[in-house]
């Protein structure tokens, strides 16, 4: 079978039902690309490797699959920095993921996201933040 970190989440979700790759398998390769890359291209705020290793997957049509939501949507009791400066360290009080938890995903982490000059101070835009 093909690298599973190059399938798409269809690919990932049919793999899964048809039991060619356990959810953990899936999540343990997942990871494994990240730590490799994770130090060249910074790509995640936030790598939630423990909880996702141990997550079990939930029915829904994406269950087992390992997904990453961008650091801009909150989930209580997160930091949610939204690639801002100014919101450094930002617990959410919230949860803006809730409909995205339906569909049963595993949760690996958060990736980074730009500051949108629109929604930044002045000289903000220049400067994007990852902790």
């Amino acid at each position: 079978m093909s690298d599973p970190c190059g399938w798409s989440i269809a690919q990932a979700a049919r793999a899964l039902r048809a039991r060619h790759v356990s959810p953990r398998e899936l999540v343990a390769a997942c990871l494994a690309r990240i730590e490799r890359w994770q130090p060249r291209i910074n790509a995640f705020v936030a790598v939630e490797a423990e909880a996702a290793l141990a997550a079990e997957p939930r029915a829904g049509p994406l269950a087992g699959v390992p997904l990453a939501h961008k650091d801009m949507f909150y989930r209580a009791g997160r930091v949610s920095n939204c690639g801002s400066k100014i919101r450094r360290g930002w617990i959410a009080d919230a949860t803006s993921t809730a409909r995205s938890n339906f569909f049963s995903g595993i949760r690996i982490g958060s990736a980074g996201t730009a500051p949108s000059p629109s929604a930044t101070r002045s000289g903000e835009a220049a400067t994007w933040f990852r902790p």
